[in-house]
């Protein structure tokens, strides 16, 4: 005996379609897909919150310890300054030209031992330097 089409709401949408399916809950493949995404962002929402609540004293720890030791703050800032340095020292040495093709636009440190000495270190304009590390540059 076969079995007569029924009609139906689709829990997405809320639209009335026939089938002749008894299980069908969807119109389409699109609300189905589109109501399993938004039930799993909800899952894993949920699941997150319930880590954060089970783990806030160690993340909060981590934050504290990545972002507000001083220690790391000045490691990040002597590097910085360190490169700055080099950088304007180098500039004045090379009378702020590319070493290779003589222009004053875009210039980068090239390391040529990929150390912060003085003797190791050479300005060149951006093409240059993507030259000399063989990398395709517009």
């Amino acid at each position: 005996m076969p079995i007569k089409d029924m009609i139906k709401i689709c829990l997405r949408c809320k639209k009335e379609f026939e089938t002749n399916k008894s299980i069908k809950k969807y119109c389409s493949n699109l609300c189905c897909c589109t109501q399993n995404i938004e039930r799993n962002k909800d899952k894993q929402r949920e699941r997150y919150r319930k880590w954060r609540k089970e783990n806030r004293e160690k993340s909060n720890k981590y934050a504290r310890d990545r972002y507000k030791n001083p220690l790391n703050l000045e490691k990040r800032r002597s590097r910085y300054y360190a490169t700055y340095y080099l950088k304007e020292t180098l500039l004045k040495k090379f009378d702020h030209h590319c070493l290779d093709c003589s222009s004053k636009d875009n210039l980068e440190v090239h390391h040529l031992k990929y150390s912060f000495n003085f003797d190791d270190c050479i300005i060149v304009c951006k093409k240059c330097h993507a030259k000399r590390h063989k990398i395709i540059y517009k």
